[in-house]
């Protein structure tokens, strides 16, 4: 009932209270061990488009703006070391077909805008914006079980059950449907959800809002004798935490969300049943809280 994807382990060997697979019925002969197989099959596509733009204000004031548009495609987002490691990447079901989708690293757009005020009377008032957004998360199938019996716990991605499916059960029907229509699920997760009903969840398909920091910082030089000067500083981080508490806070996902969690197995249907993880549309809440720090500097 998950779009009949692969299990590495005979559904005898699945205990019907807990699902628990074990990855060593999945051997072809008790006399052979794991073979792991060191292949160089990694692919990685990039683009981007970067636009720069700079302007001087005064004698010595600027502004400057960088903005990127980004796509980062790969068939898995690892580059070291052992054989196994492309298990670890979140999988339909064979850990060894390696299809691309949006890499690990992508992100859709970052701004960058740094500028700064003429001196003037001694001092310098310059701030830094920095924005990124587009960043991908999973969902994934938790219980800390491996539902495809491929010795990983944490890689296989969730299959979104759809709501409005008579073949979906009815305690799924019913919690799903409640996390989509919850007004506290964040857009992002509600998007991923409606766009893979009745499917695997792709690799990296949720898609995080744009996310930014104000940074400011005001300085002030005091000529003392001759090449002797005394610079002061303020620096306020994260500005727009100071001003409003609901700004500068990042509402990220993390990488990889457990949508479901494998609560038992049917061995009759040779289906697992599962619990809908309610606080999987939950707003998180990240960022560094707004700082403030004064320095002192003697120049000769």
């Amino acid at each position: 009932n998950e779009q009949a994807r692969g299990v590495f382990v005979p559904a005898s060997t699945i205990p019907a209270a807990n699902g628990t697979t074990d990855w060593t019925k999945s051997r072809k002969t008790t006399e052979v061990g794991r073979v792991l197989e060191l292949e160089s099959a990694g692919v990685l596509e990039q683009m981007a488009i970067v636009a720069d733009v700079s302007y001087r204000i005064g004698r010595d004031g600027y502004a400057s703006a960088s903005y990127t548009l980004n796509d980062a495609r790969d068939n898995s987002s690892f580059n070291c070391c052992v054989a196994n490691t492309s298990t670890f990447r979140p999988v339909v079901d064979d850990p060894r077909q390696l299809e691309l989708s949006y890499s690990d690293n992508h992100f859709g757009n970052k701004l960058v805008v740094n500028a700064a005020t003429p001196t003037l009377g001694g001092f310098q008032l310059g701030a830094t914006f920095t924005g990124t957004g587009g960043e991908r998360f999973n969902f994934m199938t938790g219980g800390n079980r491996s539902l495809n019996g491929d010795f990983v716990l944490t890689n296989d991605l969730a299959f979104v059950f759809d709501p409005s499916a008579e073949s979906t059960p009815a305690t799924i029907r019913r919690d799903l449907q409640a996390l989509i229509d919850n007004p506290a699920t964040t857009e992002a997760v509600r998007t991923y959800l409606l766009g893979n009903l009745g499917r695997v969840a792709e690799r990296n398909g949720g898609i995080n809002p744009f996310y930014g920091v104000l940074d400011l910082r005001l300085t002030k030089a005091i000529s003392l004798y001759k090449a002797h000067r005394l610079e002061l500083s303020a620096d306020c981080f994260n500005f727009l935490n100071l001003i409003d508490r609901t700004m500068g806070v990042s509402n990220q996902h993390a990488r990889n969300i457990n949508l479901v969690s494998i609560q038992s197995f049917n061995a009759q249907t040779q289906n697992y049943n599962y619990r809908v993880e309610s606080g999987a549309g939950t707003l998180p809440l990240g960022g560094t809280p707004w700082r403030i720090q004064a320095g002192v500097r003697y120049a000769f």
